[in-house]
């Protein structure tokens, strides 16, 4: 036990005092509960209300597609030219890492597609060359690697404004 603490099993302090003399002041009826988490997390919101009566287009918020093209606005204009520069740099060698790692697809690709013209039917041998799954995991990267880096586009510009 500390020296400066002394020892009280009961106070006769209300701290919520100054609450209760202003209600009787304004003439409020008191709260019967002084629960300072009273009302929290009680919403009947979700009991009462669902998506499916939406209309087609429109959100919670209101038109999705008004409050995306305001978003995209938003993020068009607090992009900095530092920002921009990073990210097409990042793009720019994500796309030439992504078509040098695709070449050996390619080559795959045309010799199954040599191998199907020459000892199958020789149906989707084009297809064989260049959609096959090497080419396609590395196009998905290239994508993935491009939406990690978004550049955000005016709706002026967009429509040629």
């Amino acid at each position: 036990m500390s020296k400066f603490r002394v020892p009280v099993s009961e106070t006769k302090l209300d701290p919520f005092q100054n609450e209760r003399q202003a209600e009787q002041l304004l003439g409020v009826k008191p709260q019967q509960s002084v629960d300072p988490y009273q009302g929290y997390g009680k919403s009947n919101l979700a009991e009462t209300f669902s998506g499916v009566d939406l209309q087609e287009g429109f959100s919670l918020f209101g038109n999705s597609s008004k409050a995306a093209s305001i978003q995209n606005e938003t993020l068009y204009n607090d992009q900095g030219a530092l920002e921009l520069l990073a990210k097409g740099v990042g793009r720019t060698l994500s796309k030439a890492g992504t078509e040098i790692l695709k070449l050996p697809g390619y080559v795959g690709g045309l010799a199954m597609a040599g191998g199907n013209e020459l000892l199958g039917d020789g149906k989707g041998s084009i297809a064989l060359a260049v959609d096959n799954a090497w080419i396609n995991h590395f196009e998905s990267l290239d994508q993935n690697l491009k939406d990690m880096m978004p550049v955000h586009i005016s709706q002026d510009i967009q429509e040629g404004g």
